[in-house]
């Protein structure tokens, strides 16, 4: 049985793109499987191709980027996502490429409408 999250979020579909605002989520895993199947659901039809995730920063820090990236990274191949987004405020130097090779484009943001014109474009 899948726990449901412990925390508050949310999915929108902004044009071509899927808004995901995790800024309340500490971390913890319970609760997030059911978070990512509803991502995958929501990323499944077309044309939605890119997808823009709001992270608290005390959450994606430089310890887990990498392996929230790799993880993103898998679901978007399930979709055919193409670009990957990641908003994470007050923490401009983050914000640019990664240097992780997955076969999306993934960028950091510390802007969600920064985010979003990119992944619009």
């Amino acid at each position: 049985m899948t726990a449901s999250p412990a925390f508050r979020y949310s999915h929108t579909t902004r044009d071509n793109v899927l808004v995901q605002d995790l800024s309340d989520w500490s971390g913890q895993i319970d609760g997030i499987d059911q978070v990512q199947q509803e991502w995958l659901d929501l990323g499944r039809p077309s044309p939605v191709t890119a997808a823009v995730t709001e992270f608290d920063p005390n959450v994606f820090t430089a310890s887990t980027q990498h392996h929230l990236i790799r993880e993103w990274s898998e679901n978007a191949n399930q979709v055919d996502i193409e670009r990957i987004g990641f908003v994470v405020s007050r923490t401009s130097n983050l914000d640019g490429g990664m240097p992780v090779n997955v076969p999306q484009d993934v960028r950091l943001f510390v802007s969600l409408d920064r985010a979003l014109e990119w992944a619009r474009d």
